[in-house]
């Protein structure tokens, strides 16, 4: 279940708060990756790229997405050299951006065909997935 957020700004402007959230994520990893901070984009180029998306879709299922579990995902992976450009982002879901976790979109694609024929869909996959994703991004 997601927090609850005591940002007002949130509720007034959800395109600005997760603009300046991004913002601020991108640039940390920007440093921990070794990227240019001059590459990151301002966060009202990011915000009208978000608006420019609006009604927010995956870009891995097509599905629509409520805002409370979006995510930018780099579709090439900051650590695999991918760029911080917008041209390398998509919105998905916190659960697909977490079960991808360094995988490019090609590879996550062709893991998600492999596993459609299997006969749990890859559900028992994509919680382990999941669970180590989780455990490495927190540096454990």
């Amino acid at each position: 279940m997601a927090k609850k957020s005591t940002n007002p700004l949130k509720k007034k402007n959800w395109f600005q708060w997760k603009a300046s959230q991004v913002r601020s994520s991108w640039r940390s990893r920007a440093r921990k990756y070794g990227h240019n901070l001059d590459d990151v984009p301002s966060r009202i180029q990011i915000q009208e790229w978000l608006e420019s998306q609006d009604p927010l879709k995956c870009y891995i299922t097509g599905s629509f997405i409520s805002p409370e579990v979006v995510e930018l995902d780099h579709k090439i992976p900051l650590i695999r050299k991918g760029k911080l450009s917008l041209e390398n982002v998509g919105i998905t879901s916190r659960w697909y951006n977490n079960v991808k976790g360094q995988m490019t979109e090609k590879e996550f694609r062709s893991l998600l065909k492999v596993v459609s024929k299997w006969e749990d869909k890859g559900q028992a996959l994509f919680k382990r997935l999941s669970a180590s994703n989780h455990i490495y991004r927190r540096g454990k």
